[in-house]
Order: structure tokens, then C-alpha cells, then sequence
């Protein structure tokens, strides 16, 4: 049952994204990148300086918000934690391509316990989607 349970959470997230890329004005680009600066991000947290909580979290709430709005990231500032949770629009389009080559292991395609699709997985997704929808025009 609980196997069931994570593939059927897998469906639903490839779904979400076909969706979110078919409804908004270019969305599969917009979701694509992203996706890629949360895995940057992701990525930068395990060498995030410590701090103290509070503005360790303002700072990810902050960069957070420009993930959400799908806008280009904002430029650093003069705080140390601005520029280090900012992720440009170069390295966030190096991600996507990098990610559209990425080859994931059998084992991590089908881990158990994974509620979502592997990134590269879904950014290899979307590219097809961009791809059919430009062949549709």
C-alpha cells in the first residue's frame, strides 16, 4: 500500500507540472528554471554559515518568494547571506541544461519513500512538453 502511495504522489507531481506548464505563458520554461535555482539553493544550504535562525530563515523566505513569482533572482546585497543565496540567471540556465543530460541509476528512479520524480526526470519532462507545444504552433 505504502508503495502505491509514493508512486501515486509521483503521478500526481508529474501532473501538476504538465499542468503548470500547459496553463501558464511559457510555463514549462518558467518551471524548468524553477525548479533548478530550488535545487541550487537546496544545494547551497548544506554549506549555508551558521547563523542565527531568524535571519538565516528571512533570507531563505526572501529567496523563496522570487522562486515563487518565477522572476529572475534578485541581485546580491551587501549582507553576506544575500550573496550567498543568490543564484544567478547564468548558473540556473547551466542547471537546466545540465540537468537535461543527467543520468539517474535505476535504483533512484524507483527509490522507494520518494514522493516526487527525480529533477532531471521532470526538467527532461517539461523540455518534451516545450518541444510538442512549439511543434503544435
Amino acid at each position: 500500500v505504502r508503495m502505491l502511495f509514493f508512486y501515486f504522489s509521483r503521478l500526481r507531481e508529474e501532473y501538476a507540472d504538465a499542468v503548470a506548464a500547459m496553463t501558464v505563458p511559457d510555463g514549462a520554461n518558467k518551471l524548468q528554471r524553477a525548479l533548478c535555482r530550488i535545487h541550487l539553493l537546496n544545494q547551497k544550504l548544506g554549506y549555508a554559515p551558521s547563523t542565527s535562525g531568524r535571519s538565516f530563515l528571512r533570507e531563505f523566505y526572501r529567496e523563496l518568494s522570487v522562486f515563487l513569482t518565477l522572476e529572475s533572482s534578485l541581485p546580491p546585497l551587501e549582507d553576506s547571506l544575500d550573496r550567498f543565496f543568490h543564484v544567478s540567471d547564468e548558473e540556473v540556465q547551466q542547471a537546466v541544461e545540465q540537468m537535461k543530460m543527467y543520468k539517474i541509476s535505476v535504483w533512484a528512479r524507483l527509490k522507494p519513500r520518494r514522493t516526487h520524480p527525480h529533477i532531471s526526470e521532470r526538467i527532461r519532462k517539461l523540455e518534451r512538453l516545450k518541444l510538442r507545444q512549439t511543434a503544435l504552433l
